[in-house]
């Protein structure tokens, strides 16, 4: 079999640095996004705790198991035998060496049965789907190249391209999303594991919760009640609740929260969805890239979430990371896509256009949020699906989309 040459993720700067200051580290994130292709770079031996084979000593004596590991290692699936955090956290509390210790999975948090999240002990770090970037070998500091945008060449994708760009996804091994079946059997297959495995495991209920996701994602990029998920799904508020928790511990939403400032009223505060990644549409809804061309409103929204899902995995390479929102006034009037608050509370605001040629009146709510914040706005692009890049005002310019990827 023809093995695949390793494409470099985000994380791996990130892991490679505090792994030389932590002592055990968990890398989490969804299932299937490369979390254990990853850390295995970074170890010496990798333990699978979901094989009985391997997970047998852990159970029975983990302080003893992990005794006998050399090196650096890495507990693969560790929630498959949860007792081996008390062994990390002991072994950390007797003074493991730095870079001892990686533990993969992907649930995290109350909804797994006996989970310690290791609070004090063990540094979590989020690994992301594959954005367009890392599978084009683009290295660029996306915050610095936000701050000052800009493009010496146009753009050659098109609307169809940036169709057939997200509903590829950001799983390493999804197929492209042409005309054959395969990634509709693929997702429709890695929403039915989601649903068959994890939704059981922790107890929930299938079939709801199936209809709950299908909700999240039709609703995807917008900012919607509460009640209308739980309407769509059959469920009440306290079910609605349990079911968004454990889709944010499966990684498989990215939650905006509204942002909000003294020097601006009536804003609203619900928070903005998206699916964390889109391509998940696919499995859920069927959507295909005709049908998505085809409808201007879903069109829009898979844009902004393809969108939100290259940039906001981007924000880990920092210590200190850029935090993501949304803004939205509650009459509806003003909206903004993205919003980046730097530390010190600085922020970069990002708008996302279905058209080629972006006018200053597509930047106008940027504009406003310019001249509402000062000099606190650092930043503004209205991001679109044409070629060209160009300046629509003071600190306000107008570039494709695939910017965010191009060398």
């Amino acid at each position: 079999m023809r093995s695949v040459a390793y494409q470099a993720r985000i994380v791996d700067d990130v892991l490679t640095e505090v792994l030389c200051e932590f002592p055990a580290v968990m890398l989490i994130g969804a299932r299937g996004v490369g979390k254990t292709t990853t850390a295995a770079r970074h170890v010496d031996v990798i333990v699978r705790l979901d094989s009985e084979r391997e997970a047998g000593a852990f159970r029975v004596d983990p302080d003893a198991a992990l005794d006998r590991v050399p090196g650096r290692v890495l507990l693969d699936e560790w929630q498959a035998t949860p007792q081996i955090l008390g062994a990390v956290k002991r072994a950390v509390d007797a003074g493991a060496s730095p870079g001892r210790f990686i533990l993969t999975g992907s649930v995290a948090g109350p909804s797994l049965p006996g989970a310690w999240p290791g609070t004090g002990r063990v540094l979590t770090v989020r690994q992301y789907g594959m954005t367009i970037a890392e599978r084009r070998g683009s290295g660029k500091p996306i915050l610095n190249w936000l701050l000052e945008p800009r493009r010496e060449t146009p753009s050659t994708e098109r609307l169809a391209d940036y169709v057939a760009l997200a509903l590829r996804g950001g799983f390493p091994s999804s197929p492209d999303a042409g005309a054959g079946g395969g990634a509709a059997r693929f997702f429709a297959s890695y929403v039915g594991a989601v649903v068959e495995r994890d939704v059981r495991d922790v107890g929930r209920d299938r079939t709801r919760f199936a209809r709950y996701l299908a909700a999240y994602a039709l609703t995807s990029g917008t900012v919607v009640a509460d009640q209308t998920l739980l309407v769509a799904a059959g469920i009440d508020r306290r079910t609605g609740l349990a079911y968004e928790r454990l889709l944010e511990e499966l990684h498989l939403v990215t939650t905006l929260p509204a942002w909000s400032t003294n020097s601006l009223v009536r804003l609203s505060r619900r928070p903005k969805r998206h699916l964390a990644d889109v391509a998940l549409g696919v499995g859920l809804l069927g959507w295909t890239v005709d049908r998505v061309l085809a409808d201007a409103h879903v069109f829009g929204r898979v844009l902004e979430t393809f969108v939100v899902s290259q940039t906001v995995p981007e924000l880990v390479r920092d210590a200190v990371p850029a935090r993501p929102f949304h803004l939205r006034q509650d009459d509806g009037r003003r909206e903004i896509d993205l919003l980046l608050e730097l530390p010190g509370g600085d922020v970069i605001a990002i708008e996302v256009k279905a058209t080629a040629a972006p006018t200053p009146r597509d930047g106008r709510h940027l504009a406003w949020l310019r001249d509402s914040i000062g000099a606190r706005f650092r930043s503004g692009l209205v991001l679109h699906t044409g070629p060209d890049t160009y300046r629509l005002g003071d600190r306000i310019v107008a570039t494709p989309v695939s910017s965010l990827w191009a060398s």
